[in-house]
């Protein structure tokens, strides 16, 4: 009796739910959920990203891939490769991508100007890449940040970087020649009359949104030269709403 007693015994715990199998199982499922949290967490990009990759302004509100927004003020889509200032060497530029957006404008009350389509701030910083043609002898830019209705947030002065872009002086006999180029070579960039130029490399710059998390928001860059009758480019690139990063420098926003 006492055999037969241990061999139903033994055959309950074979068929129990408390098995080797389960436990398995469990032990399988907390590997699973692991994974899915690191793939979010690897995958996990900018809640949104705006370029120029498509060659067209629509991202910011402007048709086709030129916008001239008064006399010597201009928004633009700017190619790699291709020749889109006075001075020589932006050929050789490095672009994020094929395309990136340029702002130009001569020294004045007008700027040239991009603004971001309205959103909600849901991470802490706007990251954007850039390069100038000239540092801040030459040029300068402002970034906003825009309540809905268009009433002023905060105000902040992003430094012109170059990443060691050296633009250089066209070459004797050049149809490009003119005193404007040669007003250029004087500011900027240490002032060169070389043929020589220097390619150079965009900048990684961050936005700190942290203080209005929750808000909804435009940012605007407005872009100008600092020298009568001269205008300089400024090119940015991969605007991206995302986690701060610790690669970029931050541009202090200060509140209005």
């Amino acid at each position: 009796m006492f055999a037969v007693m241990l061999a139903i015994l033994l055959t309950l715990l074979a068929c129990s739910p408390v098995s080797g199998v389960a436990i398995d199982s469990a032990d399988d499922t907390a590997a699973d959920t692991a994974d899915e949290v690191k793939l979010t967490q690897v995958n996990d990009g900018p809640a949104w990203c705006l370029d120029v990759e498509d060659a067209s302004l629509g991202s910011f509100g402007y048709a086709g891939d030129h916008a001239e927004i008064a006399h010597g003020v201009e928004v633009f889509v700017a190619a790699e490769g291709a020749d889109f200032s006075e001075l020589v060497g932006e050929e050789a530029l490095d672009l994020p991508g094929d395309f990136s957006v340029g702002l130009r404008a001569e020294a004045g009350d007008r700027y040239a100007q991009i603004t971001t389509p309205l959103f909600t701030i849901t991470e802490d910083a706007l990251s954007f890449s850039q390069l100038s043609e000239a540092d801040h002898r030459g040029v300068e830019i402002l970034v906003e940040l825009l309540a809905p209705n268009g009433a002023l947030l905060a105000v902040g002065r992003v430094p012109a970087l170059t990443g060691g872009y050296v633009p250089a002086m066209p070459g004797e006999g050049d149809d490009d020649h003119d005193d404007q180029a040669e007003t250029k070579t004087n500011t900027g960039n240490g002032g060169t009359t070389s043929t020589e130029s220097s390619a150079g490399l965009f900048t990684p710059q961050q936005l700190d949104l942290s203080p209005w998390r929750g808000q909804s928001a435009r940012l605007r860059f407005s872009q100008r030269s600092v020298m009568e009758r001269v205008a300089f480019f400024t090119l940015l690139d991969d605007l991206c709403h995302q986690a701060p990063s610790a690669e970029a420098a931050v541009v202090p926003l200060t509140a209005r």
